[in-house]
């Protein structure tokens, strides 16, 4: 394991190379300390990890992680995949240069997968992080080599797809055609042929956390193997079959263009027939260490992909906890009682690394993954033979009549499982230092449990008190009071902080895009927020209101507040029994202790929506927020403002706010323009810029910085996307925790030295 753990430090130091600096004094403790009790065979094992951290450092340093520069007009690529989205097709193509840059295209046209085509249209730099706790997604552009995005149209198309893409194609094409029900249908493209079609099994997948196991584990690969098996060891000798179904789980995986999880299924499939036909008993452990080291190797950008992490977790708990599983569901533990042990055991496994990606623990997904997920695995054999017979022209009714039958029974369970999903625990997102050093602590606690008497006792005890340590210090950042400006694409969402309240201005969104969802979501859950005590909303444009959708779904709202209302949108808030209040110009409202809205204006009906923005001053520890919605010039000179410490931009930085006369009131030391990256308005407009510069405010824009946090008590501006890494606070205890964990394992092998010789003296 420590090989593993060496060739994992040395991709992520040789990636982000400020980072190496980290781990230099835990390195140099853990060397102080134990080097009285290195023998040779630790000098050797220490070598080699040396050498691996080395290999790796210097294999990143050869993969190009840059973006592409953005381009416009007529380019040529190779179509690597294919997916429906609710307007258009999202396409995986390798552009035709040199350097083989991969993009994600959207277009109208859907085009076959394997296809040599020309498009025309914009590309532009792939999507970077906007905030250390929403990088999931630059994240995954990222481990897939994505270097950019784009959108336009096909040209035309200069050579189809090869046979397997053929293939493929042909199997959706009969799907469209047969006796399945639209749900089938759906699901089966989506858990046999890796092919998203709509949206409706999708959602229901992820809400219940069933996406990552499906997809990622290889369980499709490694039921194909099973039951190709069993059916071939019925006419052919033993080996033969071992043979044919191993080739068939190679073709499968490239019809389905690979995956992370299909990589490791067949590296283990392999070397399991081979211990079967040499009659050699492996070590699992060291195949394990050895597999995910080889695929970094060959695939280092699989570092930054959470699904070679959850692929390898879910496959460390099949071989390490489900033989206690077994044991302890004795004597049911045959047949299909096999599916739910190993859904115990993966979901035990990956719950670290699902917690660092959805912050929370949720009832009704720990339930579908015990209860629905063997479900799952008897629909996809099913499919395999349904899909088996409609390429050799055979209908097997039996066979549909199951796969309606399953997806019935599949999206009842759903549908009752949800009503679970309120009851959950959310933890926030610590560090990536914080859970690097945790599973290495985690696995030195597993070390340690192979000793014996006194020493294991003293072992445990500190890692467990590191162990804790750790987790309080991923909590010192909840407690900074201020205001965050969210980046949510081209909308408005700034999170309020006192000391006992949260306020969140406007929500983002867009019917379409959904940036509520991608942005805004992420951003509350990764800080730990369950409840939102209050939700003022500005106007109700949607890239103002259109978030109240999703955060309904996450979020316990205390009170949405507001100038003026519509109709379809108090329907929405009484339905999801939401409390409202109106507020009105010329009224100040306290919020907490520390917390108050003056407000200056709203709820105007001669004027455009635009001129019904509320406008308030948000008063937190003696600093004035000014938040002016998508206000304009005509409202503007209607107002009665003060000096401002931070005024959020009106209007996302159009040229119809901000004028010169309203800049000389308001007089603000800080401005924060709102606006998304490439937005098709060309905000913030820069005569808006300049008179910000020629009244001398200091100017952030989100689509440039990212999100931002202003400290009210030191009256600092940051970026959010900065706090990846330790601060301070987290840097002191990690060393303190460190230093009296490190002091206590050498006391460790000082007692187990003499124990060992106490019982050789004996």
């Amino acid at each position: 394991m420590v090989y593993l753990i060496s060739s994992l430090l040395g991709l992520f130091t040789g990636f982000q190379y400020e980072n190496f600096l980290i781990l230099l004094p835990v390195l140099a403790m853990a060397a102080y300390y134990l080097r009285p009790y290195i023998d040779g065979q630790t000098r050797q094992k220490a070598l080699g990890c040396f050498l691996l951290f080395a290999l790796f450092f210097a294999r990143a340093s050869l993969v190009d992680t840059t973006c592409l520069e953005a381009y416009q007009g007529t380019f040529q690529a190779k179509v690597l995949a294919s997916e429906k989205k609710e307007n258009s097709y999202q396409l995986l193509l390798r552009l035709g240069d040199k350097k083989s840059s991969k993009i994600l295209f959207y277009s109208k046209k859907n085009v076959l997968a394997g296809s040599q085509a020309i498009f025309q249209g914009q590309v532009q730099p792939r999507e970077e992080a906007s905030d250390w706790s929403t990088e999931s997604y630059p994240l995954y552009l990222k481990s897939r080599g994505i270097q950019g995005q784009g959108h336009g149209s096909l040209v035309r198309v200069l050579k189809p797809g090869n046979f397997l893409y053929q293939v493929q194609e042909k199997i959706s094409q009969k799907l469209r055609d047969n006796e399945l029900n639209p749900q089938a249908k759906e699901l089966f493209q989506e858990v046999l042929l890796s092919k998203k079609e709509g949206n409706f099994w999708s959602d229901q997948l992820k809400d219940l956390g069933l996406a990552h196991i499906l997809a990622i584990s290889g369980l499709h690969i490694g039921l194909l193997y099973g039951s190709v098996k069993r059916v071939l060891m019925s006419f052919l000798p033993r080996r033969r079959a071992l043979d044919l179904a191993y080739l068939s789980a190679i073709l499968y995986l490239l019809f389905i263009g690979g995956s992370i999880g299909g990589f490791r299924v067949l590296f283990f499939l392999l070397f399991s027939l081979i211990g079967e036909r040499r009659a050699i008993k492996f070590d699992y452990l060291k195949l394990f260490v050895f597999a995910a080291c080889l695929q970094l190797l060959i695939f280092p950008l699989h570092l930054y992909s959470m699904g070679f992490y959850l692929s390898y977790g879910a496959y460390f708990s099949l071989i390490f906890i489900k033989p206690y599983l077994d044991r302890a569901f004795h004597p049911f533990n045959g047949g299909f009682f096999q599916l739910i042990t190993a859904s115990i055991a993966v979901n035990l496994g990956i719950l670290p690394f699902l917690l660092a990606m959805q912050f929370e623990i949720n009832l009704a997904q720990i339930l579908a993954n015990i209860l629905l997920l063997p479900f799952y695995g008897l629909f996809i054999n099913a499919s395999f033979l349904y899909g088996l017979g409609q390429l050799l022209g055979i209908n097997p009714y039996l066979f549909s009549l199951l796969l309606n039958s399953l997806s019935d029974l599949l999206l009842l369970g759903n549908q009752i499982l949800m009503v679970f999903s309120k009851i959950k625990l959310r933890f926030g997102k610590t560090s990536l230092e914080a859970q690097i050093l945790f599973y290495l602590v985690t696995y030195l606690a597993y070390f340690g449990s192979k000793l014996r008497g006194r020493p294991r006792k003293l072992f445990s005890s500190c890692c467990l008190i590191f162990s804790l340590g750790l987790l309080l210090t991923g909590f010192f950042q909840a407690g900074e009071e201020g205001v965050y400006f969210i980046y949510v694409g081209q909308g408005d969402s700034s999170l309020i902080k006192s000391k006992n309240k949260i306020c969140l201005v406007d929500t983002g969104g867009a019917k379409k895009s959904r940036p509520a969802r991608k942005y805004l979501v992420p951003f509350l859950k990764a800080r730990g927020v369950k409840q939102i005590d209050h939700i003022i909303i500005s106007h109700w444009d949607e890239d103002h209101c259109d978030g109240l959708r999703d955060l309904a779904k996450d979020f316990k709202i205390g009170q949405v507040h507001f100038s003026h209302i519509y109709p379809a949108w108090a329907e929405f808030l009484e339905r999801e029994n939401i409390p409202t209040s109106y507020m009105e110009a010329g009224y100040k409202y306290s919020l907490d202790q520390d917390l108050s809205l003056d407000v200056l204006a709203g709820n105007s009906l001669e004027d455009k929506e635009n001129n019904r923005s509320l406008v308030f001053y948000a008063q937190l520890e003696n600093q004035r927020i000014l938040f002016t919605g998508d206000g304009e010039k005509e409202l503007e000179e209607r107002l009665k403002p003060y000096p401002t410490d931070v005024y959020q931009v009106g209007h996302h930085g159009s040229k119809t706010s901000s004028g010169e006369k309203f800049l000389s009131q308001i007089k603000p030391k800080i401005a924060v323009v709102s606006s998304g990256k490439n937005n098709p308005f060309g905000h913030p407009h820069q005569e808006v810029l300049d008179r910000l510069k020629s009244h001398g405010v200091a100017t952030y824009s989100l689509k440039d910085r990212g999100c931002l946090f202003y400290n009210v008590r030191t009256k600092e501006m940051t970026q959010t996307g900065q706090e990846r890494g330790l601060n301070t606070y987290e840097v002191l205890a990690y060393l303190l925790v460190l230093n009296g964990y490190m002091y206590g394992l050498r006391k460790v092998f000082k007692d187990h030295e003499l124990f060992t010789n106490r019982r050789r003296n004996c």
